[in-house]
């Protein structure tokens, strides 16, 4: 048999297990189940994700799987102004997972900061919600019911997200944190976040009709700023974003995003740039319902590295995802040659 030794591997987005994620999307109608399977010629299919909502579309119980095994369980109960969340990893049977639990407030853990090896988490996480459903605590406990963490979030009136705190199993607040403000509009102007390797901040000024026209990063000792300019008229809208050159002032083209109509299609052309060249373009293509048909990417050569296809059901939930991505392959030591790969998505959604 053939060795096949991955060279490069490239994949749209997010990598193997998430390559089939679209941005933002909102699943529309009363959906009571998804299963996501991913096939390479439709003959045998290899379910990745199973998923339960109940009539109010919230999501009941969530799997993932690898290699034919399970992954990730979570389930999901509501109540009143409350939400109890059961994860584990590696696990199939949630009830035996915490059949020893009891929360155990007052007590304190005595395995707290004993070092294991094992990365598995089995999680019972009680979320305590406001009128709104926004959560305002999260008390996480380990399967015996001793508690881990404590999260603590507070809200605006249009339920943006103010604080986000974190405190550890003995009450005392951790050094890591998140503050944001918004302005009268409800538009985020500043994000705070305080982690333990990593600490950001960054600031948003708006134009008249609330687009980003200037964001400043800060991320260490590094100071990023962004200006945002945007142009429109009959026949195209392009929005551009410059970085600002510290030093002397100028403005640098980073990113542009042309979106056009062509013979009933609307096109969006991403193009990323650096030093006054092309890093990379994204091509993507909408239907007459907006709905997200086909995407591509180039590299800096204009090579055509990725390609993704989608069909949509009756409701316009995507039901399949072709997903080609050119890779280097070499086979027992072999020269490395472009190959094409190829994953089916397949989604298999049952609604009320």
């Amino acid at each position: 048999m053939n060795k096949l030794l991955w060279i490069v591997l490239f994949f749209w987005s997010f990598g193997f297990s998430q390559e089939y994620k679209l941005e933002n999307e909102v699943l529309k109608g009363k959906i009571k189940s998804i299963e996501l399977t991913v096939t390479k010629d439709k003959a045998k299919e290899t379910t990745i994700e199973q998923t339960l909502f109940d009539s109010k579309g919230r999501v009941i119980q969530f799997k993932t799987y690898y290699d034919n095994r399970i992954n990730t369980f979570e389930r999901n109960e509501y109540a009143k102004n409350q939400i109890i969340t059961d994860l584990c990893d590696y696990c199939d049977d949630l009830d035996k997972a915490f059949a020893y639990f009891s929360i155990k407030e007052n007590q304190k853990n005595p395995y707290t900061g004993y070092v294991t090896a094992d990365p598995k988490r089995t999680f019972k996480t009680i979320k305590t919600t406001d009128k709104k459903g926004n959560v305002v605590l999260a008390k996480t406990y380990n399967p015996e019911g001793y508690l881990i963490w404590e999260k603590r979030h507070t809200f605006d009136k249009n339920s943006n997200l103010l604080t986000s705190e974190t405190f550890d199993d003995e009450g005392e607040k951790k050094p890591e944190y998140i503050k944001n403000s918004y302005n009268n509009k409800g538009l985020l102007i500043e994000s705070i976040h305080v982690m333990r390797h990593n600490d950001s901040k960054s600031t948003l000024e708006y134009d008249s009709q609330n687009r980003k026209k200037i964001e400043k990063i800060w991320q260490g000792n590094r100071v990023s700023e962004y200006h945002y300019v945007y142009e429109s008229n009959p026949d195209s809208v392009k929005v551009f974003k410059y970085l600002k050159n510290p030093q002397n002032e100028t403005l640098q083209l980073r990113t542009s995003e042309i979106s056009y109509f062509e013979k009933g299609i609307k096109i969006t052309r991403i193009t990323e740039t650096y030093n006054n060249k092309t890093t990379s373009t994204r091509i993507l293509e909408y239907d007459a319902q907006n709905k997200l048909r086909s995407k591509k990417y180039y590299n800096d050569k204009n090579e055509l590295r990725s390609e993704t296809k989608l069909n949509y059901d009756n409701l316009g939930n995507w039901i399949e995802m072709i997903v080609l991505n050119l890779i280097n392959t070499s086979y027992n030591g072999s020269e490395p040659k472009p190959e094409w790969q190829k994953n089916i998505y397949l989604r298999k959604i049952q609604y009320y």
